[in-house]
């Protein structure tokens, strides 16, 4: 657990920002009724989805957006499904959000509230923004936030399992939103700093193997 100050709130107020917290949520809940929003960029997402379902010319513009297909593949799984509707993106986006915040929290545990972190961020309007629009956000930190949760497991209990599963999630985030390129060199910078002392003690037994590598190379 990171060693940071812990902040504790008084029992009478922890219990009004808990059941805020409850009617954010219920507010979130009620949006999955509401009309489908569409963005700029959920345009060009729906359109990808529909070339990939149901084909398109090889010059279209679908055909040759940059977008990764992470998020695509969620609303072709929603399509095929029959589901692809206002309801199930918030609902998903929802549960996404909360996910990511749980995540977050579970590596600053103990050194921040949970309802008011919890609190303070659903109430931002670009969460809510992004929580009812069919948008790769959500998504992303979910991933992206996952990622960073398991990472941390294994720099505590150096299961390579964690590490694995962190790589992974990682690479799930940078194919929803090109940005997570940033988490996978996070991640490989922060293994060379953890284990530096172990490759340096490798370099000066190996050296002429490892130049003789890199001379190759």
């Amino acid at each position: 657990m990171l060693t940071q100050p812990s902040y504790t709130l008084s029992n009478r107020l922890n219990i009004i920002i808990k059941w805020a917290f409850f009617a954010m949520v219920a507010v979130y809940l009620i949006d999955c009724f509401t009309p489908l929003r569409l963005h700029y960029d959920s345009v060009r997402y729906y359109a990808i989805k529909d070339c990939i379902e149901f084909g398109c010319p090889p010059d279209s513009a679908a055909a040759n957006d940059y977008f990764p297909y992470g998020y695509t593949i969620l609303l072709l799984m929603l399509s095929k499904l029959g589901i692809l509707k206002s309801f199930s993106i918030v609902l998903i986006n929802s549960a996404f959000l909360l996910s990511s915040l749980y995540f977050l929290y579970k590596v600053f545990e103990g050194t921040i509230p949970k309802y008011l972190f919890f609190f303070v961020v659903m109430i931002n309007w670009l969460f809510v923004k992004f929580v009812t629009h069919p948008l790769s956000e959500m998504q992303y930190l979910f991933f992206y936030f996952a990622s960073v949760l398991y990472y941390y497991r294994f720099m505590q209990q150096k299961k390579i399992g964690f590490l694995l599963l962190s790589l992974f999630l990682a690479w799930l985030a940078f194919m929803t939103r090109t940005v997570g390129v940033t988490l996978v060199g996070a991640l490989a910078v922060g293994l060379l700093w953890e284990y530096r002392l172990q490759q340096i003690a490798f370099f000066k037994k190996n050296k002429f193997l490892v130049i003789g590598i890199l001379a190759v190379i």
